[in-house]
């Protein structure tokens, strides 16, 4: 049971880094064009 919670903490964790990286990779040149 506790090894099937760990799992889906994992995966949820990775989930979560997978949608900061694309917001990130959406984001950053929307910045840099605004700045430049």
């Amino acid at each position: 049971m506790l090894i099937l919670i760990s799992l889906i903490a994992v995966r949820s964790k990775d989930v979560l880094n997978l949608v900061v990286l694309i917001c990130i990779y959406i984001i950053l040149p929307f910045s840099l064009t605004a700045c430049l």
